[in-house]
């Protein structure tokens, strides 16, 4: 059903409203908002800059909480980082995990892992 939207504009009525396709999102008020994944072969490290959102007016205490997946099942599990977040705002956070023997993706054998990320 199409829905119109009239408005009075000096001595003409015109047309108003929605013109194109609408998103309605709903988001806790502490989420992860992003997270960016840097390797270091030559480290034999994985680093993670997370960027986390408190949109609530006091400081919230979270657990972030990381894991790597192969083919959908566990490889890699690293220790959970407790955080104290300031109230209202997206706050980054780096963090770097040793990972000494992952498979290395290849042109002759591309191998990917999946990164699971909780919030709790």
């Amino acid at each position: 059903m199409d829905c119109l939207l009239l408005a009075y504009l000096g001595h003409d009525w015109e047309r108003f409203g929605i013109g194109g396709p609408v998103l309605l999102l709903a988001a806790p008020a502490v989420r992860i908002e992003n997270v960016v994944v840097r390797t270091s072969v030559e480290k034999k490290q994985l680093t993670l800059v997370v960027s986390v959102a408190n949109n609530r007016d006091e400081p919230v205490r979270v657990t972030f909480g990381t894991s790597v997946l192969d083919a959908g099942q566990p490889a890699k599990s690293f220790p959970a980082q407790r955080w104290t977040l300031p109230p209202n705002g997206v706050h980054k956070k780096t963090i770097t995990f040793d990972w000494q023997e992952p498979k290395l993706w290849w042109p002759k054998s591309p191998h990917l892992y999946q990164l699971r990320t909780t919030l709790r």
